[in-house]
């Protein structure tokens, strides 16, 4: 049996780095927007099992945690945040942006106005390089939920 990917998807596919500038692109999970989609699917008239599969979906996708605020061990997820990022603010716009090696994109496409560097919770080495300009190295610690900006330039040759 063959597979076929769809179209958007290819190139997410081809090979690891692929994956990875697919993935650092993904929006984090909105958990606000998840509760009000939850809410809208518990009152559309569908059927009775795909509102349940709905709503079970929209529910482990959230991550739960006691009235109390602690976590119930086994039980729910902690509700540490699973992503973090950086807002670059670096010129040239159009340079390249690396994590740890791995191509991520363009300066301007994680200028923080519309998504930041997603990257997981750690410490990571960001690489920024530009024909003509010395590399930018920086090494960065973010934690889940957090933001971190950072400014520079990079210094032509």
């Amino acid at each position: 049996m063959t597979t076929t990917v769809p179209a958007p998807l290819a190139d997410a596919v081809r090979d690891e780095s692929a994956l990875r500038r697919f993935l650092f692109g993904l929006p984090g999970v909105d958990q606000v927007g998840l509760e009000r989609r939850s809410a809208v699917l518990a009152t559309r008239s569908i059927k009775k099992d795909a509102k349940l599969q709905a709503i079970d979906m929209a529910v482990s996708m959230i991550d739960l945690t006691t009235l109390e605020g602690s976590d119930t061990p086994g039980k729910v997820r902690s509700g540490a945040p699973l992503y973090g990022g950086v807002a670059l603010e670096i010129s040239p716009y159009d340079a390249d942006v690396y994590v740890d090696g791995n191509y991520a994109g363009k300066v301007a496409d994680f200028d923080g106005t519309v998504q930041p560097l997603t990257v997981i919770p750690g410490t990571h080495r960001i690489e920024v390089q530009a024909p003509g300009y010395a590399p930018l190295i920086f090494d960065v610690t973010v934690e889940g939920g957090q933001v971190v900006p950072y400014r520079g330039d990079l210094r032509p040759f």
